[in-house]
């Protein structure tokens, strides 16, 4: 099964406000930008994922609609909550993403799984309010693209394409470019050749699908046919990870570009540490406004090459301050900084030094204990003091609603005046 929340971010906006729950909801990007995430009923609009809000913002006020800056610490902690009704089900569950999770069931007929699907749609909804769509297939790919069609399904939003009969209709009227793995470039190859459907796709000679697309490509045709290729948690650790963040406002100092840095790095690190990855690489870089006129633009960046790769949060922020210490010029008005963590190796296979240290047993239980404990607390735990306390440099979130699952200051509070005819 692949488990997936509909419109999730909208979701769990609605979730502590009933009050939104036929209105046209749009959430926003970092310093409420542009419009990451949609209702049905902003989809209805026409407005695009990704638009600038600024150019939609009367159309949405006119449709009574809602605006939300992105409130991630409710989001990841909605997320965890789906994912804990999930696993109370089975222990065979892949988280995919933040709204997504793949879930195999071994030696339980197609029936059966029916009505599977519906009480895991049901306890989800029971424990958090979050609406989900379940796709079934005897593959990950299929389920990808039985839930693509359990989403535009009304009534219990859960299709099943377990049946040979089934899985041969439902493909034959599937768009090649809509299949899970089959990006722009590929789709448009694959109708050079005049395959421009899944059928056409799972009907391909195999060897002939390898020398042209890869073992990748020969897996998804595999997969079509309904011949499980990818197990549960059978993805590729990402090659390198990211963290950016444009300013809520202009710095011109190096501290607080130093404080912002840190806090890219202490993300990535810990996204690092969750795949058992160390790194070799870091790529930092800081730029003004290229858009502000006026201004000199300037934007620069620098490379770290740790002599042994690690995963200690701590050598990585003293290493981002070396580059920021190489970059950094005054004068200039900066608008946005990020890291790249590269070249990255799983923990295992890690080429020594003979004259560098490595990460010490002591340092990495150290960093465990910090991953735990804000694992616990939804990151609002332990920090690095080079992160900052203030972080004024923190993107601007006008709109955000409260963090009710998080934050004992923004708790649900119950209203219990009551008129006195229904006091009565």
């Amino acid at each position: 099964m692949l488990i997936d929340c509909n419109n999730f971010y909208c979701s769990c906006e609605r979730v502590f406000n009933p009050k939104l729950a036929k209105l046209p909801i749009a959430v926003l990007s970092s310093n409420d930008g542009c419009i990451i995430a949609r209702s049905l009923e902003v989809k209805a609009m026409g407005i695009p994922m990704g638009a600038p809000y600024y150019k939609y913002k009367q159309l949405i006020k006119s449709h009574d609609g809602k605006v939300f800056s992105a409130n991630f610490e409710l989001y990841g902690d909605m997320s965890r909550r789906v994912m804990r009704a999930i696993y109370s089900f089975t222990p065979n569950v892949e988280i995919y993403s933040i709204d997504e999770a793949f879930v195999s069931f071994d030696g339980v007929g197609h029936n059966e799984l029916q009505e599977l699907a519906l009480a895991i749609k049901q306890r989800i909804y029971q424990w958090t309010g979050i609406p989900v769509s379940i796709g079934i297939g005897p593959t990950k790919t299929l389920a990808k693209v039985a839930n693509h069609i359990a989403k535009k399904q009304s009534g219990d939003y859960i299709f099943n394409i377990s049946d040979k009969a089934k899985q041969q209709q439902v493909l034959a009227n599937f768009a090649v470019e809509d299949i899970w793995g089959v990006g722009s470039k590929w789709a448009l190859k694959l109708r050079g050749f005049g395959i421009n459907s899944a059928m056409k796709l799972c009907q391909v000679d195999i060897k002939w699908m390898r020398q042209n697309f890869s073992v990748v490509g020969e897996r998804l045709v595999r997969e079509l046919k309904g011949i499980s290729c990818l197990d549960l948690d059978d993805l590729q650790p990402k090659k390198s990870i990211a963290s950016s963040r444009s300013f809520g406002k202009a710095v011109n100092n190096k501290e607080e570009l130093a404080e912002a840095l840190s806090y890219h790095v202490a993300r990535c690190c810990a996204k690092l540490r969750q795949q058992n990855s160390k790194v070799k690489v870091l790529y930092a870089y800081i730029r003004t406004n290229r858009f502000r006129e006026g201004n000199d633009f300037y934007h620069d960046s620098a490379l770290h090459e740790f002599a042994v790769a690690t995963s200690d949060t701590g050598l990585v922020i003293k290493a981002v301050k070396s580059c920021l210490n190489k970059i950094f010029r005054a004068g200039y008005d900066y608008t946005k900084a990020g890291v790249i963590l590269t070249d990255l190796v799983q923990a295992e296979q890690i080429q020594q030094d003979f004259f560098a240290k490595p990460d010490s047993e002591r340092n990495s239980s150290l960093m465990q204990i910090i991953d735990d404990v804000n694992r616990r607390y939804c990151n609002k735990g332990l920090f690095w003091g080079a992160q900052g306390v203030r972080q004024a440099w923190k993107p601007r979130c006008d709109f955000r609603s409260p963090r009710y699952t998080t934050n004992w200051d923004e708790l649900m509070v119950a209203d219990t005046a009551m008129p006195a005819k229904e006091a009565g």
